[in-house]
């Protein structure tokens, strides 16, 4: 979108990162936790880290694939891996390793159930 554009035609960080949460929760639905059934089992999930490697910025018009992968899981965190990729120009644009806490309805942490981790975490921890 128009909005998300700097003046050079560049994306803003703040859009990619916009773009980085939705794709979470995306590749969480499509594991089969949506957000209605992370609350139904008494937890939310709440970013609390981005470490980013920006190589280059989509630009206007650009077609990009976002990649999530959960690579690592805590007691009360998980860490996924993202890549946003140039589908144009066949290039890595931007990787993000976000860090996210499991918290329950009163903000306090939470440990997850092992049967959503399963779900989330393929053999090649790469959720389709």
């Amino acid at each position: 979108m128009r909005v998300e554009l700097d003046p050079s035609g560049h994306i803003r960080p703040q859009a990619a990162y916009n773009w980085l949460e939705e794709s979470v929760f995306d590749a969480s639905a499509e594991g089969g936790w949506p957000p209605e059934r992370r609350i139904a089992a008494g937890f939310l999930i709440f970013q609390m880290r981005h470490d980013t490697q920006f190589f280059a910025f989509p630009e206007f018009g650009e077609r990009v694939r976002i990649i999530s992968r959960l690579v690592e899981t805590r007691r009360f965190r998980g860490t996924w891996i993202q890549d946003i990729v140039s589908l144009n120009r066949n290039l890595p644009l931007i990787r993000d390793y976000s860090t996210g806490i499991f918290v329950d309805a009163a903000g306090r942490p939470v440990t997850p159930t092992p049967e959503m981790m399963n779900d989330l975490q393929r053999k090649d921890g790469i959720i389709p």
